[in-house]
C-alpha cells in the first residue's frame, strides 16, 4: 500500500518529466572550426581565384592553370567524401547522424559551381569526372538528418536515389545522369528490348492498362521512370511541366 500511495504521488512529477522530455538535438555536420570544412573552402576558394586567370583552357599555359584547378577540386571532394563518411548512417542513403544544410549544403553549391566553371571553360579532361562527382553530390543532397530520441529514427526513402541505383547498374552511368526528377516508377516488366529514354516529352497516358504521367520517359528493362527534365547533349536541363 505505502509503494502504491508513493507510485500516485510522485506519477504528476513523472509525467512532468516525461511530457518536457525532447528529442536530442541534430547538430550541424561539421562546424565552422572543422578541420574538413575549413580546408573545403580554402580549396574552393582557391580553386575559384584561378579560375578568373584565364578564360579558357586552349593553350599549354591556360592548360596548366585549368589542371590545378581540377588538383583543387579533387583535393575539395576527398575531403567531402570523408566528412560524409565520419556522419553516415549505417545501412542509408537518405539519412545521417547530423544536419547537413548548415556547413555541407553551401559546400556542395560551391564545388558545383567551381567544375561548371571549369567546364565552361572547354577542360574536356574534367567532363567526365565531374558528371561522377556530380552523382556523389546528388546522393549527398538527398541526405536528411536522422532527428533521434535516443534510437536512430527509420530513414526515409529517397526513391530518387534508389532509382539512380538500379540505372546505373542495369543501364550504365552515361544512360542514368540524362534525367532528373523523378515523378513516377511504374513496373512493367517486357515491355521494350533493353534500356531507353524518350527525347521528347510524353503527354499522361493509359499504358498497358496502368496511368503514366506526363514527363521524359526512361525505361530499363523492367520498370518505367518518369522524370520532369533531361539533360541536352551540351549539358543543359530542359524541363518538362506536364
Amino acid at each position: 500500500m505505502k509503494d502504491m500511495y508513493r507510485f500516485v504521488l510522485h506519477a504528476p512529477i513523472l509525467l512532468m518529466l516525461f511530457q518536457n522530455a525532447e528529442p536530442e538535438p541534430c547538430p550541424p555536420c561539421g562546424g565552422p572550426d572543422h578541420a574538413g570544412v575549413l580546408a573545403v573552402r580554402a580549396k574552393l576558394e582557391e580553386a575559384f581565384q584561378l579560375s578568373l586567370t584565364t578564360a579558357e583552357c586552349a593553350g599549354a599555359e591556360q592548360v596548366e592553370t585549368c589542371r590545378a584547378i581540377e588538383g583543387l577540386l579533387d583535393e575539395a571532394f576527398e575531403t567531402l567524401e570523408e566528412i560524409v563518411a565520419e556522419t553516415e548512417a549505417g545501412g542509408s542513403i537518405s539519412c545521417i547522424r547530423c544536419d547537413p544544410a548548415l556547413y555541407l549544403t553551401p559546400l556542395y553549391g560551391s564545388f558545383e559551381a567551381v567544375g561548371a566553371l571549369l567546364e565552361e571553360r572547354s577542360y574536356a579532361e574534367f567532363v567526365g569526372k565531374f558528371r561522377r562527382m556530380q552523382q556523389s553530390i546528388q546522393l549527398w543532397e538527398g541526405y536528411r538528418c536522422c532527428k533521434t530520441d535516443g534510437k536512430r529514427a527509420r530513414p526515409r526513402v529517397n526513391r530518387e536515389m534508389d532509382a539512380r541505383a538500379v540505372l546505373i547498374e542495369k543501364c550504365g552511368t552515361n544512360f542514368e545522369r540524362l534525367r532528373g526528377g523523378l515523378k513516377q516508377v511504374v513496373r512493367m516488366p517486357g515491355d521494350r528490348e533493353g534500356c531507353y529514354q524518350s527525347r521528347a516529352c510524353r503527354d499522361p497516358t493509359q499504358h498497358n492498362g496502368q496511368f503514366l504521367e506526363g514527363g521524359f520517359w526512361t525505361y530499363d528493362g523492367e520498370y518505367w521512370y518518369i522524370w520532369t527534365k533531361r539533360r541536352t547533349p551540351r549539358g543543359d536541363w530542359v524541363t518538362c511541366d506536364r
